[in-house]
């Protein structure tokens, strides 16, 4: 007898036994009696009586002697006949019809390739909700079907597919999508708009400043096994104040980027402290108004680059994001910081931009500074520092950018800024800064320089760009778009 070819649970063809192990399923399935003196019962495997033993043998010899006499045409068709033909392919989530008895209800194939489809979605979605009338899993799913292709489609594409059109569907309710090349067509979904792909398998999904609306879906962890980039930024993206728990699944991830997407939290989500393999993160602007607790950034040991500027925190800095062994580049503007420049130093000798401009800074700037010698990029204005620019802030030779404007400082300018080959913008203005800008600093030949020295009885600088605040050539101009002026651009 042939087997049945079912639906295993992974949603692979199988062959299921032609009959069961367990003597009282017997028992209840109808049919196959005998009668017997006033009672019946279900003739089981090794119960047979010797009296039929003998029948059958007897069966057998005659049968083998028709056979050596040589069979008929008529037997040989009816034995060609009951040669069983292949069963036909149904794809990896239909089972071919059953030619023989029926499967039992624990091997029962689905109906319909949809079934199948459907009961392979159920290990991500709950199923009631493919049902559900108006929802975006509901459309994504009938997109899904509408496919004439998709019984070839392996497991991979059927979850990414689902995935994406979920995301579509739930984001683009009002049609806000700026581009939206490739999307939910037929062609391979490795070449649709923001998506990247090696070895068909999704690495980078990036749909920044694309017009995405409405409550970002949880189905975007049916991606989490290979998605190294998720670029959400500049899209009006909300959570419902629902918890963010889909990030912490995300655990392949080094690039998270949620700037300006309007998701809200209570702080920095925790779950974001479990993605170990980040690199980068960019959250700036994002509504995360609360606590900044250092628990979130302990494990994240290779993060280089952290953004969580435009939050108010309205708190100090934890020791667990600035000792960061990895840290090259920190943006703390905008954040509500309180305390002493010096206890907001980062430990780590790789700091290459260092941004803590717009908050409440106090204190001085500390001769300590001199010891980030890998600094490029420093941005300390508008905050309220004193004292005089330390000498040793000359050891930074390294240094492109600075700006210390719009604070309280005092003193002069020390020469050893000239030390500084590097520099092409100087901000220092707004100040209480005087005397005479040193040859040493104006022979550098910044491309802006910005000082208060529209009067000579504050500054005199024969090589300044600018005499007056605010300085646009030298200023950050964080609030064009485009003319942000780090170094590290994502």
């Amino acid at each position: 007898m042939m087997n049945d070819l079912v639906l295993s649970e992974d949603g692979h063809a199988i062959q299921a036994d032609d009959y069961h192990d367990d003597e009282d399923w017997y028992e209840t399935q109808p049919g196959d009696e005998i009668s017997g003196h006033g009672n019946s019962r279900r003739l089981r495997r090794g119960n047979y009586p010797f009296y039929m033993l003998v029948c059958v043998a007897v069966v057998i010899a005659v049968a083998i002697g028709a056979s050596r006499a040589g069979g008929s045409d008529d037997t040989k068709e009816a034995n060609l006949k009951a040669t069983p033909s292949p069963a036909p392919a149904g794809g990896p989530f239909l089972s071919p019809t059953a030619k023989t008895s029926p499967p039992t209800m624990k091997t029962l194939p689905p109906t319909s390739l949809e079934d199948g489809i459907s009961d392979f979605l159920g290990q991500y979605v709950e199923q009631k909700y493919l049902k559900e009338d108006g929802s975006y899993l509901l459309k994504a799913f009938e997109w899904l079907m509408e496919n004439g292709q998709i019984s070839t489609y392996g497991h991979s594409r059927i979850r990414q597919r689902f995935a994406l059109a979920s995301i579509y569907y739930a984001t683009n309710e009002e049609m806000t999508w700026k581009n939206e090349t490739g999307w939910l067509n037929d062609d391979d979904e490795c070449s649709w708009h923001g998506v990247t792909c090696s070895g068909g398998e999704i690495l980078v999904l990036n749909l920044r400043n694309n017009g995405l609306q409405g409550l970002f879906p949880d189905e975007i962890t049916m991606l989490k096994k290979h998605l190294l980039e998720l670029t959400l930024e500049g899209n009006s993206l909300s959570n419902d104040h629902q918890e963010l728990r889909w990030i912490g699944e995300m655990t392949a991830l080094r690039i998270l980027d949620l700037e300006s997407t309007t998701l809200t939290a209570d702080g920095i989500p925790s779950y974001i402290g479990r993605l170990t393999n980040l690199e980068i993160l960019d959250i700036a602007k994002a509504d995360f108004a609360g606590e900044l607790k250092g628990s979130v950034f302990k494990d994240l040991k290779k993060l280089k680059y952290a953004d969580i500027g435009g939050i108010a925190f309205n708190s100090t800095l934890p020791n667990e994001l600035l000792n960061l062994p990895n840290l090259n580049a920190l943006y703390a503007y905008e954040n509500g910081i309180v305390g002493e420049l010096e206890d907001f130093l980062p430990e780590s000798s790789q700091i290459l931009e260092l941004w803590l401009d717009d908050n409440s800074l106090s204190g001085s700037i500390p001769p300590s500074i001199g010891k980030h010698t890998a600094l490029a990029s420093l941005s300390l204005s508008d905050n309220a520092l004193t004292g005089s620019l330390p000498t040793e802030i000359g050891q930074l030779v390294k240094m492109e950018q600075m700006w210390v404007y719009s604070n309280y400082l005092t003193g002069t300018v020390p020469s050893e800024i000239g030390h500084m080959t590097d520099l092409e913008i100087l901000g220092i203005e707004d100040n209480d800064i005087n005397g005479t800008v040193p040859t040493e600093v104006c022979s550098v030949k910044p491309l802006a320089f910005g000082a208060d020295c529209e009067d000579d009885e504050d500054v005199s600088c024969d090589c300044c760009t600018c005499c007056s605040h605010p300085c646009p050539t030298a200023s950050l101009d964080r609030l064009q778009e485009g003319n942000d002026r780090r170094l590290f651009k994502l």
